[in-house]
């Protein structure tokens, strides 16, 4: 592999994922095209401070709504079929579903180290939407650097199993530490059976749980994301540097938008500076060249989960009939911005994977529609009870 060849990303780990999803407010609309307002007069940011630029900016904030006569309805959609999550438990799993109901638990099926426990299905309980996955084949992707992905073959969904994983302070009064039982089965090379009763136990009780399956195929360990076989390949779009005047405005839009305001004087009430230079802009284009979107999120050098600057919030602009549409805020909890950005369903619409903030991130797939985005689904961060800092 030369330098140049983009690197496929880590398969994606339970651990560095969370559930809860907090939709952010969307920005707001006034009566200035946002076409209109992209090829308007421009400011001299720099030459002023960043909270007198929102004031003077509060009036760019983007207008005007797709016109209904000439924007189709999105196609469904769906998890498990246009898009599934893989995790790495020691083996390539694709995750069939991200909410678990209590009437498919079964026995017990082991402990994975001392953070992760397995459970039998109970298969007459689970939906036939669900039992139908096993012996299906599914495409395997690998999401690879500067919005790319790799196609690594097909594989076969095996049995549905249950999985919940927690570290940290676990059970009841908080009494097991999975670090001390890490250092106990490290020494010992096993846990006494009423211990890993208990421990099995705290796990589930407190643990990110999933249906999962595990995939049979040559190259499964290497995949971060799967779907249906039966579907012809995503249309995926390639990053590349926005227009400089789409460029500013996708900024200010950020600046003027309720939850880009808050994150902006954060920053600066943490004294590390402006926002501005840390606001990531990229457009997005399809196979002939054609921007389809554009996206602006927080990357700054200061995120810190451990009492500092702690902001997430990002934005999303479609271009479609040859203008910009209102841009909207991402559905996200403690993500960066987007991985990977395609049309998963063919319906002209722009979805996009959101990869998850080190540490405390979710992992998102985001659908597009008329109004922006709607979540799919998340995979969450495992929960970690005590200070991570």
């Amino acid at each position: 592999m030369n330098s140049n060849t983009p690197r496929p990303r880590s398969p994606m780990t339970l651990r560095a994922l969370r559930r809860d999803i907090a939709v952010l407010a969307a920005a707001a609309a006034v009566s200035i095209s946002f076409s209109a307002w992209v090829h308007g007069q421009t400011c001299a940011l720099e030459a002023t401070p960043e909270a007198a630029q929102r004031e003077a900016l509060a009036v760019d904030v983007v207008v005007s709504a797709p016109d209904e006569h000439t924007v189709r309805a999105p196609a469904p959609m769906t998890y498990g079929e246009h898009f599934a999550f893989v995790v790495d438990l020691e083996a390539p799993y694709v995750v069939l579903a991200t909410d678990v109901d209590a009437t498919w638990e079964a026995e017990f099926d082991g402990l994975l180290g001392v953070d992760t426990v397995f459970r039998q299905v109970d298969g007459a309980m689970l939906p036939p939407d669900l039992a139908v996955m096993q012996g299906t084949e599914m495409v395997l992707w690998a999401t690879e650097d500067d919005g790319r992905a790799q196609k690594l073959g097909t594989a076969k969904v095996g049995a549905p199993r249950l999985v919940s994983q927690a570290a940290g302070a676990l059970g009841p009064e908080a009494r097991l530490d999975t670090w001390a039982l890490h250092e106990r089965l490290e020494r010992d090379g096993v846990l006494p059976a009423a211990l890993e009763r208990r421990v099995e136990a705290a796990i589930w009780e407190d643990g990110l749980r999933l249906l999962v399956a595990p995939l049979e195929g040559a190259r499964a360990s290497e995949a971060t994301w799967a779907r249906s076989a039966d579907l012809p390949d995503p249309e995926l779009y390639r990053s590349k540097a926005l227009d400089p005047a789409v460029d500013g405005a996708m900024q200010r839009a950020f600046l003027s938008a309720p939850e880009g305001r808050v994150a902006a004087d954060e920053h600066e009430r943490l004294e590390h500076g402006p926002l501005m230079p840390h606001i990531v802009t990229q457009a997005w284009s399809d196979a002939t060249g054609e921007t389809r979107l554009a996206t602006a999120f927080v990357d700054s050098p200061h995120l810190d989960v451990c009492g500092g600057f702690d902001r997430s919030f990002a934005l999303g602009a479609r271009f479609a009939h040859g203008q910009w549409h209102v841009p909207t805020a991402l559905p996200s909890h403690h993500t960066m911005g987007p991985a990977l950005v395609g049309d998963f369903n063919a319906d002209g619409f722009a979805d996009m994977l959101l990869e998850p903030r080190p540490l405390d991130g979710d992992t998102t797939i985001l659908r597009g529609v008329v109004e922006g985005f709607e979540v799919l689904d998340t995979l969450g961060e495992v929960p970690y009870f005590g200070c991570r800092c």
